[in-house]
Formats: C-alpha cells, sequence, structure tokens
C-alpha cells in the first residue's frame, strides 16, 4: 500500500515537473519573441481598434475605467470603446453616460429585452463593433496609456490572438495576496 502511494506521488510529480519545464520553455520562447528581431519590425498603428467593455453594477469602477481607456495613446480616428450595460441597477449607465460624453470614441449600449448576461453583453458589443482589432476587458480594470497601441502593434505582426497579463492593485489582506499570486501562477501559465 505504501509503495503504490510513493509510486502515485512519484508519477504526479514526474508529470508536474514535465509541465513546469514545458512551461519554462514557453517562456523562454516567448522572451525570444518579445526581444528579438521581430521587435525592430514593428509599424505604426494601422489598426482600426475596438474596444469592449461588458458591465453591470459597476458604478464604483466604470468611471476609472472609462477615463483609462481614454487616456489610450492610439489615433483617435482608429479607435472605438464600446461599453455594453448589463441592465445595472447601480446607475452605472448613468455615471458611464456622463464620463463618456461629448467624446465621439465612445459609445454606450444596452442589452435587448431577453439578453442577459455578460456573454450577451460581449455578443451585443461585438456586433456593433467597427473595429478591425476587437479587444475586450472587465469594468473593473484600468489601462496603461499605452495599452491599445501594444495590442494593435502585437496584432499587426500577424497573430490571430494577442492576451495580455492582469496586474492586481497593491494586495492589503492575506486573502488578496494569496488571490495574487494565485492569478499571477495562471498569467505565467498563460505566457508560456
Amino acid at each position: 500500500m505504501i509503495a503504490a502511494f510513493f509510486a502515485v506521488a512519484f508519477l504526479l510529480l514526474s508529470v508536474y515537473a514535465a509541465f513546469l519545464l514545458r512551461v519554462r520553455e514557453g517562456l523562454r520562447t516567448y522572451d525570444e519573441v518579445r526581444n528579438g528581431p521581430l521587435r525592430a519590425e514593428r509599424v505604426e498603428p494601422f489598426l482600426s481598434v475596438t474596444v469592449v467593455v461588458p458591465m453591470r453594477n459597476e458604478a464604483a469602477n466604470a468611471a476609472s475605467c472609462v477615463r483609462s481607456l481614454g487616456s489610450q495613446d492610439y489615433p483617435s480616428s482608429l479607435l472605438e470603446c464600446i461599453i455594453a450595460d448589463d441592465g445595472s441597477e447601480d446607475g452605472t449607465a448613468d455615471i458611464v453616460s456622463a464620463a463618456i460624453s461629448g467624446d465621439p470614441r465612445f459609445r454606450l449600449l444596452s442589452l435587448r429585452d431577453g439578453a442577459a448576461g455578460k456573454k450577451a453583453a460581449i455578443e451585443t458589443a461585438v456586433a456593433a463593433s467597427r473595429g478591425d482589432l476587437i479587444l475586450t476587458t472587465d469594468a473593473d480594470c484600468t489601462h496603461d496609456p499605452g495599452w491599445v497601441a501594444a495590442m494593435a502593434a502585437e496584432a499587426g505582426r500577424g497573430f490571430d490572438v494577442v492576451a495580455g497579463p492582469v496586474l492586481y492593485d497593491p494586495s492589503t489582506t492575506v486573502f488578496e495576496r494569496m488571490q495574487a499570486l494565485e492569478f499571477l501562477g495562471l498569467v505565467g501559465v498563460g505566457a508560456g
């Protein structure tokens, strides 16, 4: 019985070690692609980009998300941001409407009757989009000014899918720190 336990433990440890080596190799390849000769071949942004943000009851986050998207270093004529409100009951739509007032890059959509949920919000926004490239983000995220440009540059190099890491705000509780550490592992696995 003990021998079987150690055999199973050794097998699981071997599979886990092989997985970690594969992630390490993926990260090494990623680093070579990011810092290799292809980096010098980047071109100026040329894709029209639609940023899709589904929101439901995000009154606490909506204004900062919209502000960060409004401060993108990307040609205004090539950028549109569609906020899809999924029936918020906390005034999210009013906050977004005030935050985007007068900015032609932004549109606020409300879901049709019968449509509900994040998937429906994304589908509605994508159907209304005009961009060559569609980026999705969440309402509780804020973005550095170069986020859209960096994603568009990678997509412009011919990649079909582009993903970036998500960083948590500074954590204060032990639980938040554990959550951030777990998420860091997911980001690393995804990159690898």
